[in-house]
C-alpha cells in the first residue's frame, strides 16, 4: 500500500499562502491633501454645473408657461371669433350653412331658447350689444369687426352702408324716404327721382368690466343725413349713444335711445319712414333713462317690462319743431310690457317666437307757442297722450304676420297722428291708426313683405283749414307696400319695392295719391 501525501503536500501548502505577511498600500500625507483638495474642486463643479443646468431648466419652463399662456389667449380669442361667427349664421337667414347647422342642433336651441339664458355668459367670450333694430324689424345685422378684445374691454365695431334708388311720378316728404304727399301741384308736374347714399349707419360697441353681475358697455349709432332723418343734405346724425348695465334679467340704460312706446315697426326697405305717419308711431329717438325687466316662464314664454323716462321734445325727425315747441319741465313717461312665446330654433327662417303681444302707454306734455314780433304771443300746454297694442304669429317656419294698432293725441313728436300736434288755436289734435304686414321666406336668402298701414284724426273739425298748401292740415295719410329682399350672401343685400300712398288733405282738391318704387344695394358688416 502506498501512502497518499496530497493531503500532506495541501497541508504545506495552505499554511504558506495564508501566512505570507500582507503588503499595504503607503501612500505620503501630502499627496493625500492634495487628491482630497482635487476631489473637493470636483464636486463643487459638479455643484455648480448642476446649479446652471437647474436654472437653464427652470429658464425653459419659464418660457414655456409663458407660450402656453400666448397660445391660451389666441384659442380664446379663436373662439370668441367662431363664437360671433356662429351667431352671425345663426342670425342670417341668407345662409345655408346656418340651415344645415340649425337642423342638427335644433332640438337643444329650442330646449335653450325656451329657457332663455340661465346664468350669465363667461365674460371673455361675451357679446357686444347689438345694434337696437325695432320689433321684428329687418334682420340683425352682422356682429360687425372686433377692434380691440381682452378680459376687460372689447371694441367691436359694425353697421351697414345703404344706397337707394326711389323714383315717383308724385311729390312726397321727403324722397327716398316718404312719409306722405305733398298736395297736387297746379302745373301738373310732380316726378321725383332721388338717388342717394344717406340712409345707412355706422355703430360701435364698447364692454367694459362687470359690475357685479352686471356687464358694463356703451353703444352708439349714428346716420349720414345732415341734423335730422328728414334732411337732404348729407351729414353725420347721432340715432343711438347710450351707455348700458345688463345681467340675463335687466338691462338699464341711460342716453339716447328708441322710443318705448310703440316698438314694433315692419320690414320695409324704407327704414327711416317705415309707415310712420301711416299708423307707426313710436319709432322715433330720444334722450331716455330706461329699465328693463325679463321675467323666464319657462315652458309658458318670457314677460319683458321696460319703462322709461324720456326727453319731451325730440329733433331727430325735424328740427323745426323747436321753433314751435319747447318742454314743460317734465319728462314724458313711456311703458311697455310684452309676452312671447314659442322661441324660434336655429332652423326656423323667420326668427320671431310663434306669438308675441304687448301694450304699450305714453303720457307727457309740451308748451306750444305762436311766434309775434319780437315775443312769443300765446303759450299753452299741450298734453300728449298714447296707447298701443302691437302682436306677432309664426306660423311654421317661413310665415308671419304682425301688426301695431294705436291712438293718442299730439303724438306728432313721436310720429303719430300724421306728424300733427296742435291746431292753430293749440288745440292738441287727436287720432287713430294702425298697420299690417305678412312676411314669407320663399328661399333661406329670399323673401317678401307685404304690408298696409293708415292714420286718422279723430276730430277732423279741430283742423285748420287752408288757402295755400303750407298751412294746410291733414284727415288722414295711408301707404300701402311690397318688396322682395335677397341676401346674396351674408354681408350683402338687394331689395325692390313697390308703394301706393293716399294723403287727404282738409281742402279735398289737395288731396294726392300715387304710387313709388325704390331699390337697394346694402352692405352689412
Amino acid at each position: 500500500m502506498i501512502p497518499s501525501t496530497r493531503n500532506a503536500d495541501t497541508a504545506r501548502i495552505v499554511p504558506q499562502v495564508f501566512s505570507e505577511p500582507t503588503r499595504v498600500l503607503r501612500i505620503p500625507t501630502s499627496s493625500a491633501l492634495m487628491l482630497l483638495a482635487l476631489w473637493g474642486l470636483a464636486a463643487d463643479k459638479a455643484m455648480a454645473a448642476d446649479d446652471r443646468a437647474l436654472a437653464i431648466l427652470k429658464a425653459q419652463i419659464a418660457r414655456q408657461d409663458a407660450q402656453i399662456a400666448a397660445q391660451q389667449r389666441q384659442l380664446e380669442a379663436q373662439q370668441q371669433a367662431l363664437d360671433r361667427l356662429a351667431a352671425r349664421l345663426n342670425n342670417d337667414p341668407g345662409s345655408e350653412k346656418s340651415v344645415k347647422a340649425g337642423k342638427k342642433a335644433a332640438t337643444s336651441s329650442s330646449e335653450a331658447a325656451g329657457r332663455g339664458t340661465a346664468t350669465e355668459p363667461p365674460r371673455k367670450s361675451r357679446a357686444p350689444i347689438t345694434p337696437p333694430d325695432r320689433v321684428a324689424g329687418p334682420d340683425p345685422r352682422p356682429g360687425g369687426q372686433v377692434l380691440v378684445s381682452n378680459p376687460d374691454f372689447s371694441l367691436t365695431v359694425g353697421g351697414n352702408l345703404k344706397v337707394i334708388a326711389a323714383a315717383s311720378p308724385v311729390r312726397s316728404f321727403v324722397p327716398g324716404a316718404s312719409f306722405l304727399l305733398f298736395p297736387k301741384d297746379i302745373t301738373g308736374k310732380e316726378n321725383q327721382f332721388r338717388l342717394s347714399g344717406q340712409y345707412g349707419s355706422l355703430n360701435a360697441t364698447v364692454t367694459g368690466p362687470n359690475l357685479g353681475s352686471f356687464e358694463t358697455g356703451i353703444f352708439a349709432a349714428v346716420g349720414f343725413t345732415g341734423g335730422s332723418l328728414t334732411s337732404n343734405t348729407y351729414g353725420v346724425t347721432p340715432v343711438n349713444f347710450f351707455g348700458y348695465l345688463r345681467n340675463p334679467e335687466w338691462m338699464i340704460s341711460a342716453g339716447l335711445q328708441n322710443d318705448v312706446f310703440a316698438p314694433r315697426i315692419p320690414a320695409m326697405i324704407d327704414q327711416i319712414s317705415a309707415l310712420a305717419y301711416s299708423g307707426n308711431p313710436g319709432n322715433s329717438y330720444r334722450t331716455q333713462l330706461k329699465v328693463s325687466r325679463n321675467v323666464d316662464l319657462g315652458g309658458a314664454g318670457k314677460l319683458t317690462f321696460t319703462g322709461a323716462l324720456s326727453e319731451p321734445v325730440s329733433l331727430v325727425v325735424s328740427d323745426n319743431l323747436s321753433k314751435r315747441v319747447e318742454n314743460n319741465g317734465k319728462p314724458n313717461v313711456e311703458a311697455h310690457a310684452s309676452w312671447a312665446f314659442g322661441p324660434p330654433d336655429a332652423a326656423t327662417l323667420l326668427k320671431w317666437p310663434a306669438l308675441s303681444v304687448g301694450v304699450s302707454g305714453l303720457a307727457g306734455d309740451f308748451r306750444s307757442f305762436t311766434d309775434g314780433i319780437g315775443a312769443p304771443v300765446r303759450v299753452k300746454v299741450t298734453e300728449v297722450r298714447g296707447v298701443a297694442l302691437d302682436a306677432a304669429v309664426r306660423i311654421g317656419e317661413r310665415f308671419g304676420i304682425q301688426g301695431e294698432i294705436y291712438s293718442g293725441a299730439a303724438l306728432g313728436n313721436y310720429l303719430g297722428t300724421i306728424g300733427q300736434t296742435v291746431n292753430s288755436q293749440g288745440k292738441a289734435l287727436k287720432g287713430y291708426g294702425g298697420w299690417a304686414e305678412v312676411v314669407y321666406y320663399w328661399h333661406p336668402a329670399v323673401r317678401s313683405h307685404a304690408g298696409y298701414g293708415i292714420d286718422m284724426m279723430r276730430d277732423r273739425s279741430a283742423l285748420s283749414s287752408c288757402v295755400v298748401a303750407p298751412s294746410c292740415q291733414i284727415i288722414s295719410n295711408q301707404t300701402a307696400f311690397a318688396n322682395v329682399l335677397w341676401d346674396v350672401n351674408a354681408w350683402w343685400r338687394v331689395g325692390l319695392e313697390g308703394t301706393w300712398r293716399w294723403t287727404r288733405y282738409v281742402a279735398p282738391a289737395l288731396k294726392n295719391s300715387g304710387p313709388g318704387v325704390m331699390m337697394s344695394s346694402e352692405v352689412r358688416f
